[in-house]
């Protein structure tokens, strides 16, 4: 049996309390009642969404500079987050 469908807030949610937990994400998941595999597709997913987010703010004009720069250190700083693994 497959198990419900878990909505992208409550797996950025879980993403972000398993990598501020201080356990390796396999340790993590295995705590949590949660598929490894699971837990990195939603990583994947994640960052897949911020870089799209990333590109779509880089098409947009931006009127200044200083907003430009601090998007692409968000980009950068939640990317490196997200995909740092234990």
């Amino acid at each position: 049996m497959r198990s419900k469908r878990i909505p992208a807030e409550e797996q950025y949610r879980l993403i972000m309390e398993c990598r501020q937990s201080g356990l390796t994400d396999h340790q993590w998941c295995v705590e949590h009642d949660i598929k490894p595999g699971t837990f990195y597709n939603w990583v994947k997913d994640c960052v897949r969404k911020v870089v799209w987010i990333y590109r779509r703010q880089l098409d947009a004009p931006i009127v200044h500079q200083k907003a430009r720069k601090l998007s692409e250190w968000i980009f950068m700083i939640l990317t490196r987050f997200l995909m740092n693994s234990h």
